[in-house]
C-alpha cells in the first residue's frame, strides 16, 4: 500500500468516525454530549491532517 492509499484510507475512516459521533451527540445530553463533541472535534482535526498529507503527496508526485 502506498503512502497515498494509506492516507486516503485514514481520511475515509476519519470521515466515518466523525459522522458516527454526530449521530451519537444528537442522541445524548450533559457530560456525555461534551465528551462526544470532543471526540467529533478530534475526528475532524484528524481528517484535516490527513487531507493536508494527501495534498502534499500529490504535490510531491507532480514534481
Amino acid at each position: 500500500m502506498t503512502n497515498l492509499e494509506r492516507h486516503l484510507k485514514d481520511l475515509v475512516s476519519a470521515a466515518v468516525a466523525e459522522e458516527s459521533q454526530k449521530t451519537l451527540v444528537a442522541s445524548t445530553s450533559g457530560a456525555e454530549r461534551k465528551y462526544n463533541l470532543n471526540m467529533q472535534n478530534r475526528a475532524a482535526a484528524f481528517k484535516r491532517q490527513a487531507h493536508r498529507k494527501i495534498v502534499n503527496l500529490f504535490a510531491e508526485e507532480s514534481n
